[in-house]
């Protein structure tokens, strides 16, 4: 057996029993056909067929990920995917992906002069919510509140950031559409800003995240080992995108965070006796704290971090009290409040 093969039987081994059951309701279908014709029309697609090779070693044909009702291409005997399929009532068949090009994956990624994005897929959440909220509170270990966040971010639009609700305080923010520096199929992609181009199965995702570490390596950028990278990688992810990803693709981050080397996961509550899944890491020395991240075993959504004293630092903890899709926003985002020049620098 070789090293990716005996890596890949670990994983699914340590991340099976964690895996949630996820029951597609049909009846959302029909609510959320706009937005999967607004992001086929954004994305070009078209009947060819996109296949997805992670590293050089493994295959992962795969669709839009975080769309109800969508179908994935039929597969026949030859192991190859076939354009024809057969749909379930009220849900439609989509196009694979075409292949990513550099630098976002998709051609038609752009933003406009007030921030508006085109060319790849929206904010993942049902409803008309036109941001992803998030509020936070940085504690010490006796639960005092050191200090209070407030974030909107939206892969479609400019969001905006408070710490203490101060107003006179806040800051802007670009579209959250840009995930990072990636290495899909063998393209480098500097600013992948389409998340249906990285795999929901956990080992194709495991393989595009480590060809994606080598590039940064061989960049000279970042520091540390290869496995502390990844679970860095993968969890920075979760943590700083929250619900602007879709659900598959969270939950397959999850699962290659618990399967790294030197991790350690169990089930649990978080400090204000919220069930969740945990997982801790042990950095090395000099490279930053211990760290656990719990999240919502139902949603896959990040709901405290726990931050431990490496001897430089206090022991913290980040925990969110409230999350979800919101209209509302206390300033509407500005260039001037972001400090750019313009919304795709931000």
């Amino acid at each position: 057996m070789t090293e990716d093969e005996q890596f890949a039987e670990r994983l699914r081994t340590r991340v099976d029993p964690l895996t949630p059951t996820i029951e597609v309701d049909h009846s959302n279908v029909l609510a959320r056909g706009r937005r999967r014709r607004t992001a086929r029309r954004a994305l070009g697609l078209t009947a060819a067929v996109g296949v997805v090779a992670a590293a050089g070693t493994g295959v992962a044909v795969f669709g839009i990920p975080g769309w109800a009702g969508d179908v994935a291409p039929a597969v026949d005997g030859s192991g190859e995917p076939s354009i024809a399929s057969t749909p379930t009532p009220g849900s439609t068949v989509e196009a694979p992906l075409p292949p990513p090009v550099a630098p976002y994956g998709a051609a038609d990624f752009a933003v406009s002069a007030d921030g508006t994005v085109t060319g790849v897929s929206g904010d993942p959440w049902e409803g008309d919510g036109l941001y992803w909220y998030t509020a936070d509170e940085l504690r010490d270990t006796s639960g005092n509140v050191l200090e209070s966040h407030e974030d909107w971010q939206s892969r479609e639009r400019p969001g905006l950031g408070m710490s203490d609700a101060d107003t006179a305080g806040a800051w802007s923010k670009g579209p959250a559409a840009i995930l990072g520096t990636f290495v899909v199929a063998g393209v480098e992609l500097d600013l992948l800003a389409e998340p249906a181009y990285l795999p929901t199965d956990p080992t194709a995702l495991d393989q595009v995240v480590r060809a994606s570490i080598a590039l940064d390596q061989r960049n000279g950028a970042g520091r540390g080992p290869t496995d502390q990278r990844a679970f860095q990688r993968v969890t920075e992810l979760l943590m700083w995108n929250s619900g602007t990803l879709p659900q598959d693709l969270r939950d397959a981050l999850w699962q290659v965070a618990v399967a790294v080397p030197g991790a350690e996961s169990w089930v649990g509550t978080d400090p204000d006796g919220r069930a969740a899944e945990i997982v801790h890491f042990t950095y090395q020395p000099g490279d930053g704290p211990d760290i656990e991240i719990y999240r919502d075993p139902g949603t896959g959504l990040v709901i405290a971090t726990h931050y431990l004293s490496d001897g430089t630092s206090i022991e913290t903890w980040d925990v969110v009290t409230e999350q979800g899709p919101i209209s509302a926003i206390p300033l509407q985002p500005t260039l001037e409040l972001a400090g750019c020049a313009t919304w795709i620098t931000c």
